[in-house]
């Protein structure tokens, strides 16, 4: 019974109280059917019968109180006063109460009757033809004939006495027999009714037990392990223990059941598993993000700061380069002028070498003029000796003249070594003013080199100045991003932050279970 399935059990149960229900239903149609057989005896065969039997003997009864009042229209009695209709009215209810009579025993002795029933049923239909074709039909004619006479009145009393006792003692036998016999079926059919009954009842009684057995059984074979699944799902609710599994043998849908959360246990302990792996990693990994956004924010934070430099510098930079252009403009504009000027300078050098040249000559001979001067003065030396010689003789103004010739002549030696170190220099001076001639030009041709290049210079520079405005707008535009992503990055490490300290809660959390 464990491998069949809950569905099955429950119709096996639905159907067992179905078969029940059709036993009782069976036995209650039976007995219905039996007391509706009986009931419908009763009134075919006793009550119909009996209400015949009653109407005859009412119509006889009838008859007999029509004939006295017929008996009364007699014209010589004071009765006759009294009515006031013709006799014939009694005559023709009597005529028409026969008739009714006739048909109604008709009818009646066409039911089904017991043996004791038909023979009293045809000792009344003698006796009723005793009292009707000889008595009643003979005094009507009389009646009808206007014979009111006392025979006709004594015949009729005394044979109604007589027969018409005999007839009303055998109706009231017939309606005594159908009350009786009326009685001992509805006894039958009472005591039929009270076995079906107690068949129901016994039925009923042991269908409910064997249901109730029946439905103990397939409840406890259900509830059971529907308690067992409950306890582990309770322990496992309160202690989170998944280590624990539903123990049942049966293959039913609780069987099924239970080792689908038998399954659904080994599924969470391995989902656990890999959830407190996957927490530990993450874990780890909001650990070394949080690093590593901090160490981001601070890249981050130096990246702005140098970016913000970086603009500082390449906006003084800028300022240079503008202030270098301005420079190199200036320097054009000189290094023209400084053509120019080598250029009148190349002519200057050449008139001062060529009047260097006369001027050597003029030295050359100022020094032949100053030699000869020399000699003079030697010659003037001696005569002076001489003088002081003579001069000896005069005290004072000789030894002034000798002294003033002592001065000219050391003079005149000076002079001379002068003039001849100044005929050096200047013979040394044409000679660096001719190579001072041939520098200048080597000047200007350097001048005019200098002055395309610092004009090239001089563009570049401008378009540097440019360039470096852009940088500066750009690096600018870095910093600013820098700040941003610095102020992202402290951001994420405090997210990375939360995301550690959530998954530290994850993990407690999941450690609280035992997989």
């Amino acid at each position: 019974m464990k491998a069949l399935k809950v569905g099955y059990r429950l119709s096996m149960l639905v159907a067992m109280f179905v078969i029940l229900l059709i036993v009782i239903g069976g036995l209650g149609l039976r007995s219905a059917s039996k007391t509706l057989a009986g009931l419908e005896t009763v009134y075919e065969d006793r009550t119909v019968p009996l209400v015949q039997i009653t109407r005859v003997k009412r119509l006889l009864d009838s008859n007999f109180s029509e004939s006295l009042r017929a008996f009364q229209h007699d014209p010589c009695q004071e009765l006759a006063k009294l009515h006031d209709h013709a006799v014939d009215e009694h005559l023709k209810r009597i005529e028409s109460n026969l008739k009714t009579v006739d048909e109604t025993w008709k009818a009646y002795l066409a039911t089904q009757m017991t043996p004791e029933e038909q023979q009293l049923a045809d000792a009344f239909t003698a006796r009723y033809q005793e009292y009707t074709k000889p008595l009643t039909l003979p005094t009507m004619d009389a009646l009808r004939q206007g014979n009111y006479s006392l025979e006709v009145v004594s015949t009729f009393l005394k044979g109604n006495r007589k027969m018409g006792g005999e007839v009303d003692k055998l109706a009231d036998a017939l309606i005594d027999l159908q009350t009786r016999v009326a009685k001992e079926e509805f006894d039958r059919d009472v005591a039929q009714y009270e076995s079906a009954r107690n068949l129901s009842v016994v039925t009923m009684i042991l269908g409910v037990l064997l249901g109730v057995e029946f439905s103990w059984w397939l409840i406890r074979s259900v509830t059971r392990p529907l308690a067992e699944i409950r306890d582990v799902v309770t322990y496992v609710q309160t202690s989170g223990d998944f280590t624990r599994s539903v123990t049942s043998g049966q293959h039913d849908e609780v069987g099924q059941t239970a080792q689908a959360f038998n399954a659904l246990l080994a599924s969470l302990r391995g989902t656990l598993g890999d959830l407190l792996q996957a927490i530990h990693q993450v874990n780890r990994a909001s650990g070394d993000m949080s690093e590593n956004a901090a160490q981001s924010a601070l890249a981050s934070s130096a990246t702005s700061e140098s970016a913000s430099a970086m603009a500082a510098s390449v906006e003084q930079m800028s300022v240079s380069v503008s202030e270098v252009g301005n420079g190199a403009r200036r320097a054009l504009e000189l290094a023209q002028q400084a053509g120019s000027f080598s250029s009148r300078g190349g002519e200057v050098i050449q008139q001062a070498v060529a009047e260097i040249a006369q001027i050597a000559d003029t030295v050359r001979r100022v020094a032949a003029t100053i030699t000869e001067l020399g000699s003079r003065s030697e010659r003037i030396s001696g005569v002076v000796q001489v003088i002081k010689d003579v001069a000896d003789q005069t005290t004072g103004a000789t030894g002034e003249i000798a002294q003033m010739v002592e001065e000219i002549q050391v003079s005149a030696r000076s002079a001379v070594g002068e003039m001849g170190q100044a005929v050096t220099q200047v013979d040394a001076g044409v000679s660096l003013a001719a190579q001072a001639g041939q520098s200048i030009a080597d000047i200007q041709e350097s001048t005019a080199d200098v002055v395309r290049v610092v004009g090239d210079i001089t563009d570049a520079i401008v378009e540097q100045g440019a360039a470096s405005q852009s940088i500066a707008s750009q690096v600018e535009r870095v910093a600013q991003a820098a700040e941003q992503n610095s102020a992202a990055a402290a951001q994420s490490s405090d997210a990375a932050g939360q995301m550690r300290n959530l998954a530290v809660e994850m993990s407690g959390l999941a450690g609280r279970f035992r997989i």
